[in-house]
């Protein structure tokens, strides 16, 4: 029982990954755009918080998003997004 569950999780994250992926290369979603919440995702897929939130950690790994701590997670650019900025500059108030 304890694989299957593992397997469901993977399944559940790399599905979550998949889509935002293809929203970022399809122009759905651009550099700065707000990413669903992980209870956004828990919704929208049907998944645990815990897959939800290994789902952003992998896009994150991936350099697909940034999160600005309190605020959200949203689709990394090219350049350094304002949103990292404001972020650093809570952090050092």
């Amino acid at each position: 029982m304890q694989e299957t569950e593992r397997g469901y999780a993977g399944r559940g994250y790399r599905k979550i990954c998949a889509e935002i992926r293809n929203q970022i290369e399809s122009g759905l979603l651009v550099p700065d755009d707000r990413i669903p919440s992980e209870t956004e995702m828990m919704l929208q897929f049907g998944v645990s918080k815990m897959t939800a939130a290994r789902a952003r950690q992998e896009l994150s790994m991936l350099g697909m998003i940034y999160a600005v701590p309190g605020i959200g997670s949203f689709v990394a650019g090219k350049a350094k997004p304002l949103a990292r900025i404001l972020g650093a500059k809570a952090k050092t108030n």
